[in-house]
C-alpha cells in the first residue's frame, strides 16, 4: 500500500538528457506507463543543452502529462557539463523519499517503480541502494 507523505512525492526521478531525441520519448512513456501512482512521483530533466529535438519533445510530454506528476522540472544547462554535474543538480532539486537516477537511454518496465519502491520499504534501514535489471535490447 502506498501512503501519503503530505505534498512532498515519495520517488524523485532524476532523468539526464543530452542529444537524445532517438530515445527520449520511450523512456517518457516508459515513465507515464509505470504501474505506481504518479501523483506521488516527481520528474526532474536535466537536459546538457542539447541540439536536437530532445527539448521539444520533453517539453510537449510535460505539457502534456505534467498534472498527473507530483511536479515535473526541467533544468537545461547551457553546456553539456557532463552526466555527473546533471545527476547532482537534478538531486539537489528531489524531494522525494527516494531517488531514481534515470538516463536518457533507459526504459522502465511497467512495473519497476513499484518493485523498487515496495524493496525499499520492506527493507531494514541500512539499505542505501537498490537498482533495476537492465536488460540490454
Amino acid at each position: 500500500m502506498i501512503g501519503g507523505m503530505g505534498g512532498n512525492p515519495l520517488i524523485s526521478i532524476v532523468l539526464t538528457t543530452f542529444n537524445s531525441e532517438t530515445t527520449i520519448s520511450r523512456v517518457l512513456e516508459g515513465i507515464v506507463n509505470q504501474d505506481f501512482p504518479l501523483r506521488h512521483v516527481e520528474l526532474i530533466m536535466v537536459d546538457g543543452g542539447s541540439k536536437d529535438s530532445t527539448l521539444d519533445i520533453a517539453r510537449k510530454f510535460i505539457e502534456k502529462h505534467r498534472d498527473a506528476f507530483n511536479r515535473v522540472e526541467l533544468v537545461v544547462h547551457d553546456r553539456n557539463y557532463g552526466v555527473s554535474k546533471a545527476r547532482n543538480d537534478g538531486i539537489r532539486l528531489a524531494k522525494g523519499k527516494y531517488i531514481l537516477i534515470l538516463d536518457h537511454d533507459v526504459i522502465l518496465a511497467r512495473d519497476t517503480l513499484r518493485t523498487l519502491y515496495d524493496y525499499l520499504e520492506k527493507s531494514p534501514g541500512r539499505v542505501l541502494c537498490v537498482t533495476p535489471l537492465h536488460v540490454t535490447i
